[in-house]
């Protein structure tokens, strides 16, 4: 309004609910949470086993493979949903974690401490961190094939 000449340049400048909204929605829009809304059913099941790990031992932010692939298979059997069975390997979680690294949906640590690469500790002391909120993940698939297993194992958790 300033530039039309409508408003004062010293009057007070009202924040109304639709301003908040707008906001809301732009935070809520990153390039994150959109390769999150276009997550493959292996990706969906990787984002939400992670969020449920963290909410569920909120004083830890990260997870070894082993922990994150027992979780997605206890999510895909508990869920029954053919799109998430068979459970990703091990070595199939592996080969997603440089793109999602790359995406800055998780971050990956070795032993080293160096971030994005394996190093020379091998895999098993790889640990991964989910870089969005459970609610984050939840809200990114709303809308998307994947919200159902989200509802399900992110929802009471949430609220």
């Amino acid at each position: 309004e300033l530039e039309s000449g409508k408003r004062k340049p010293h009057s007070r400048l009202l924040v109304g609910i639709g301003d908040i909204q707008n906001a809301s929605r732009c935070m809520f829009n990153t390039l994150k949470h959109v390769a999150v809304s276009h997550a493959t059913s292996l990706e969906a099941l990787l984002y939400v086993s992670l969020a449920s790990l963290k909410y569920r031992f909120s004083g830890r932010a990260g997870f070894t493979v082993d922990e994150v692939v027992t979780k997605m298979e206890g999510v895909a059997s508990a869920f029954g949903n053919s799109r998430y069975i068979p459970s990703p390997t091990y070595h199939e979680v592996l080969g997603m974690l440089t793109g999602q690294g790359e995406a800055g949906i998780i971050a990956l640590q070795t032993t080293n401490g160096t971030h994005g690469f394996y190093g020379t500790c091998g895999t098993s002391n790889t640990t991964m961190y989910l870089l969005m909120d459970d609610h984050e993940v939840r809200r990114a698939l709303n809308g998307t094939p994947h919200q159902a297993l989200a509802d399900k194992y992110l929802e009471t958790e949430m609220f």
